[in-house]
């Protein structure tokens, strides 16, 4: 009766497992490649072409038996997206941010899929511009992404990439903001870096290679042939990409070749596009620099060299090497230096110490400093400016906790006020003072202190010193 049973009970299971779809085969091509003195075979290779019809099938395929896998899981998929997408700010507009004279922000129309990027001049109380309607522009695109944009310091012409395809190859094009025309040339293949210089006609911008590694910068002017655009600089390391930015009042281009242990900064004088890139000092293993801010005739930088936690030094822009720096904001053994930004009458610091971000004023004038008050403990941070005044005496920072949502903030760098910009929605009734956030330090078994965040209701859980205790044995074991 048992040996009946046990064959029954194969069959069975042989039915079931025969019953339930069966994944699709990938066939093998083998394909090898030298290189580097070595060679390697793909056996995959031939699924990197996305016009190759067996490609489509075996997609197709792939993508029914997921759907057939996962049918019985149709119900709980939509009440998880429907609770997401309730969660989603339906009509949604970003703060806006001051830049030479236009306020910028982006924001979401209800039912609609894309942004419409707009500015209003000088006062928040001006008529909007729509400068981008990317809904419009994503008409008959099944992807449609605007991968960075920049205005000339006019403020008359906009240069934007677009992205159809998701896979980080741009078109940029040129938009007269004045009656909406867009030049006839493009740009092709760039990476969405893009920056204008001070005579409104020329473009930098960077173009990648094969693999879509951003690699080269280039120079086009407006009413040329973009076949004809100078090279201004080549990263002919592969494992180094270029980036691109401009100082706060567009003073100088900065030009970023960067790998994960090294950089190496050029800049160009945004008022001579024509010159060639200076170079701000050769790179070297483990050392990293970047371009914080411009000031006169002296360059603010972020550095880790000598400077594990990294510092702030100065450079002359008539000579910046790494000989000539000189030390703002000194190396710090128990803080870590994430950013600065440097300001008339005031340096903003965000610092790393006990692995939460702190933000640091420091008056230029007095030489004195202090920090924000975050009244909590246990929090992220991160700070930025709203405007690229140049006696800005006020800041702007996100900060969230286990209690709090995400929350924006202006901050008063000399009175301390701070203002509650923006918070993110939370719904189900959410109270956030009914609850309490405390942070312990639990010894671990060799020793090192852990941090420990607990959040809790005040009410239901008085957080006691026995309590306390009771956590820290229980972290220990």
């Amino acid at each position: 009766m048992i040996k009946k049973f046990t064959i029954l009970g194969f069959f069975i299971v042989c039915s079931l497992l025969y019953a339930q779809p069966q994944p699709p085969f990938t066939a093998k091509i083998p394909k090898t490649f030298t290189e580097h003195g070595s060679s390697r075979t793909d056996d995959y290779f031939w699924l990197n072409n996305p016009r190759d019809t067996a490609v489509l099938s075996h997609l197709r395929a792939e993508n029914a038996y997921v759907e057939s896998m996962m049918k019985h899981t149709e119900a709980l998929q939509k009440t998880i997206y429907d609770e997401l997408v309730a969660r989603i700010e339906q009509k949604y507009e970003s703060l806006p941010v001051k830049k030479n004279g236009y306020w910028y922000y982006e924001r979401y129309e209800e039912g609609k899929q894309y942004p419409l990027y707009c500015r209003k001049k000088e006062m928040l109380s001006a008529l909007e511009e729509i400068f981008l309607d990317v809904n419009a522009l994503a008409k008959g695109h099944q992807i449609f992404m605007v991968r960075g944009y920049s205005v000339s310091r006019d403020n008359l012409r906009l240069v934007y990439g677009v992205d159809t395809a998701g896979d980080r190859r741009c078109v940029a094009y040129v938009k007269n903001l004045v009656d909406g025309a867009v030049a006839k040339e493009v740009l092709a293949n760039t990476s969405g870096a893009y920056e204008w210089a001070n005579d409104n006609a020329t473009i930098v911008y960077v173009v990648n290679d094969p693999t879509v590694r951003p690699y080269q910068a280039r120079r086009h002017r407006l009413g040329t042939d973009p076949k004809d655009d100078a090279v201004v600089y080549t990263e002919k390391d592969s494992t180094f990409g270029v980036g691109l930015s401009s100082t706060r009042h567009n003073e100088r281009l900065i030009i970023t070749s960067g790998s994960t242990l090294s950089t190496e900064c050029r800049f160009l004088d945004a008022d001579h596009p024509d010159q060639s890139p200076i170079l701000i000092q050769p790179r070297k293993p483990d050392i990293l620099y970047s371009v914080a801010g411009c000031e006169g005739k002296d360059l603010f930088l972020l550095t880790n060299r000598s400077a594990k936690n990294f510092k702030l030094v100065k450079a002359p822009l008539s000579n910046p090497v790494a000989s000539n720096w000189t030390d703002i904001i000194p190396h710090n053994t128990k803080a870590l230096l994430e950013n600065a930004v440097v300001f008339k009458n005031y340096i903003v610091a965000q610092q790393k110490m006990n692995a939460l971000s702190h933000i640091l004023i420091m008056d230029r004038s007095t030489r004195s400093s202090y920090p924000v008050d975050f009244r909590e403990q246990a929090f992220v941070a991160a700070m930025s400016a709203a405007t690229d005044a140049d006696d800005l005496d006020s800041i702007r920072y996100t900060y969230t906790s286990l209690t709090q949502p995400e929350t924006e903030y202006w901050y008063n760098l000399r009175t301390k006020e701070r203002k509650v910009l923006k918070k993110a929605a939370v719904g189900g009734g959410y109270d956030e003072s009914l609850y309490e956030t405390k942070r312990i330090w639990a010894p671990a078994r060799d020793g090192a202190k852990v941090p420990v965040t607990i959040v809790y209701k005040k009410k239901t859980m008085p957080m006691d010193r026995t309590v306390i205790v009771l956590i820290l044995r229980s972290t220990a074991r």
